[in-house]
């Protein structure tokens, strides 16, 4: 009987572990829709869509896709993580216009 109940546990501690991985992933997705639903709120209410708005409504799905990804990764003991690349576009567009305007060499 003691076999069975070490397949028990292990089983037991993989759920856990799984379930433990859900609820944070859900967690943070349920962040990245509300940011998307205050955006095309937004939107809506100025009645207005511009390229750039465009690109950030659609920046969503791989905001959210690459998450999923990272998480998956992480799962698997692969090497991954999640970038948050509107801050890695922000900081190229200030040292960018930092050159520009004489700046750099």
């Amino acid at each position: 009987m003691a076999l069975g109940c070490d397949i028990d546990t292990s089983i037991r501690r993989r759920l856990y572990s799984t379930q433990n991985v859900i609820n944070r992933l859900q967690a943070t997705l349920h962040q990245e829709f509300d940011a998307l639903d205050d955006l095309l709120r937004g939107i809506a209410a100025v009645g207005e869509l511009t390229p750039r708005t465009n690109d950030l409504v659609l920046s969503f799905g791989e905001r959210l896709s690459s998450r999923i990804i990272a998480e998956a990764f992480e799962q698997h003991d692969l090497q991954g993580a999640h970038d948050r690349c509107a801050e890695l576009h922000r900081d190229r567009r200030e040292l960018r216009q930092g050159c520009t305007a004489g700046g750099c060499d």
